[in-house]
């Protein structure tokens, strides 16, 4: 007999080797069925508990799928990217914000943004960046810029802000990236037309006393000497009235790529307007300043060929020399200018170093 059967008969006081009377097995039925009922009851209030709990988890879950979706719209209509850092920094995820949002890289999972080739950070550069992450603090369009394999230059503004669990431990970081590319060449673009000349793409008026004021405090900290050559060209104003201005511009940009090619990565060169030029360089010698005059009258006297024509045009060149000459900005571009205008009297095609005696010599 099985072991419960036996116990339930010993609870009624019957004996389990013999038959019992007809009472005892009707009391003895009624426990067992109304230990099934408990037990049914028992089970129909769980079901019911289950039936109800899976509803509100439905009902949750559906509320957690919209409210995600939701965020993903939102996400999709600012943002590119969405990811994540570690608490080390490195990249575990980077997915596109939205069907239209930007691809990932999944090469880039596992490694840190500094850590990546080809990528530079704007505005204060990695170390103020890594200092931010390992202060746990937000930030907000942060300007990354990187290259393409095809040479093509991105640039992505991110912002993100750091995780931390139920017990206030830093788990990294999270947040958003959008790709900003056509913002900043427009920006670029804005500040080379308020910097560079149009036309010629040299320095122009605007930027110029900026960067003279530079190269003067570097000279005056390292004592070496600058050398301006103010250029004016001889007979612009007769191409320009016999010609037509097509034909001065011609004359202008070609005059600005010989004062490259005659000149060093780190010289100024610069468009003052009309055509007017100036060249600042750290020529050292008094030989170094007259082998670049020569260069620079004999590329200046080189035909200029437009529309099968050969315009010649020459220069006119003052040359003033920092310390020896003045020692601020303002005055060596008078000096210059002033060379300048006594090489232009004495015939042109010529230039004259700036003297405080009779104001202009042959250098």
């Amino acid at each position: 007999m099985h072991r419960l059967l036996a116990r339930q008969l010993k609870r009624l006081g019957l004996d389990a080797a013999a038959a019992p009377p007809a009472e005892a097995w009707a009391a003895f039925l009624a426990v067992v069925g109304d230990t099934y009922a408990e037990q049914e009851d028992d089970r129909r209030l769980d079901q019911r508990s289950l039936d109800v709990a899976y509803r509100e988890m439905d009902a949750l879950n559906d509320k957690l799928g919209r409210s995600e979706s939701r965020f993903r719209a939102l996400a999709s209509l600012s943002s590119d990217w969405l990811w994540e850092f570690d608490r080390d920094g490195r990249i575990t995820e980077m997915v596109p914000a939205g069907p239209k949002g930007a691809p990932a890289d999944d090469g880039i999972v596992g490694r840190r943004l500094w850590e990546l080739p080809g990528g530079a950070l704007l505005c204060g550069g990695w170390p103020g960046f890594q200092g931010l992450l390992e202060r746990h603090e937000s930030f907000t369009n942060v300007v990354y810029r990187y290259t393409l394999p095809d040479s093509r230059v991105r640039y992505v503004a991110a912002s993100g802000e750091p995780v931390f669990d139920e017990s206030a431990t830093f788990l990294g970081y999270r947040g958003v990236a959008r790709d900003v590319t056509s913002e900043k060449v427009s920006e670029e673009c804005i500040q080379r037309l308020a910097t560079y000349d149009a036309l010629t793409g040299l320095l122009n008026r605007t930027m110029l006393p900026q960067r003279l004021e530079q190269r003067l405090a570097l000279a005056r900290a390292t004592g070496l000497p600058l050398s301006a050559f103010f250029i004016d060209l001889d007979r612009f104003k007769q191409i320009n009235d016999r010609f037509g201005h097509a034909a001065g511009d011609a004359v202008l940009r070609e005059t600005a790529e010989r004062l490259r090619a005659n000149t060093r990565g780190d010289d100024i060169v610069a468009r003052l307007g009309g055509d007017e030029f100036l060249i600042v360089t750290s020529a050292v010698t008094a030989h170094d300043v007259e082998a670049l005059t020569s260069r620079l009258l004999a590329a200046l006297a080189e035909p200029i060929v437009f529309e099968a024509r050969e315009l010649r045009v020459s220069g006119s060149i003052g040359v003033c020399r920092f310390p020896d000459d003045g020692g601020e900005s303002g005055v060596l571009l008078q000096r210059a200018d002033q060379a300048m205008y006594a090489s232009k009297a004495a015939g042109g095609n010529a230039a004259r170093h700036y003297d405080t005696d009779d104001h202009a010599r042959i250098p």
